[in-house]
């Protein structure tokens, strides 16, 4: 987990990176509405705003670097272009009615286990999307749209690396972060009755090995 407000690159993270492999079901955080569901041009990638109350209090949450969903095709990676949307990173589900083994054609990431590049399994079938062990239901990440208005513990997207976060599959995460009036709060400080985090990732660090899901430990 990469903590809130730690330098980076010379810039302040503000938010937390919380370890995903790719496909792992996001879910709104409290009752509210879709402000914004849509690739950005930054290093975002895919990002969903989904504001609400909390205690009074008017809260915008941010996920980022989320997949990202068409009729005919998908994708969990793009290459960042600070000016242009890159129409990069696309695969087809037609290609993977049997499932198949993808490797990443533009960034060599290798297994530290095996020391071979990378890879993922990918099965579409009837509407599912499989990568490695997540199920993606793509009619569902379909139908989320801006100005929705959803459910707290809802689906609403589904964890990626678009954007700048493509660092492999076992850095793979969800970009979380949150705003009252304008100011990024800590979340783990505001919602302590929703968090049981090892914050400083020691623990969780050591059972990433970018396939298995968190909720599996």
């Amino acid at each position: 987990m990469q903590n809130f407000k730690n330098q980076r690159d010379g810039n302040t993270h503000n938010g937390l990176d919380m370890y995903a492999p790719v496909g792992t079901p996001i879910y709104a955080s409290i009752d509210g509405t879709i402000t914004m569901h849509q690739i950005t041009k930054g290093s975002s990638g895919f990002k969903i705003k989904l504001v609400g109350q909390y205690k009074e209090e008017r809260i915008r949450f941010n996920y980022i670097h989320l997949m990202q969903f068409e009729e005919t095709r998908f994708r969990f990676y793009n290459k960042k272009n600070r000016k242009v949307v890159a129409d990069h990173g696309w695969l087809n589900y037609n290609d993977f009615l049997t499932p198949k083994q993808w490797k990443d054609p533009d960034t060599i990431i290798k297994d530290p286990k095996t020391g071979k590049q990378e890879t993922f399994t990918i099965h579409y079938s009837d509407g599912i999307l499989k990568i490695d062990q997540n199920e993606i239901d793509v009619q569902l990440a379909m139908s989320i749209d801006r100005n929705d208005e959803v459910e707290k513990g809802q689906i609403i997207g589904y964890t990626g690396s678009t954007g700048n976060s493509y660092q492999g599959k076992r850095a793979n995460h969800l970009h979380f972060n949150t705003y009252i009036k304008g100011e990024g709060v800590q979340p783990y400080e505001q919602f302590k009755e929703y968090f049981g985090l090892d914050i400083e990732g020691t623990e969780t660090s050591k059972k990433q090995d970018g396939v298995t899901s968190s909720s599996k430990w």
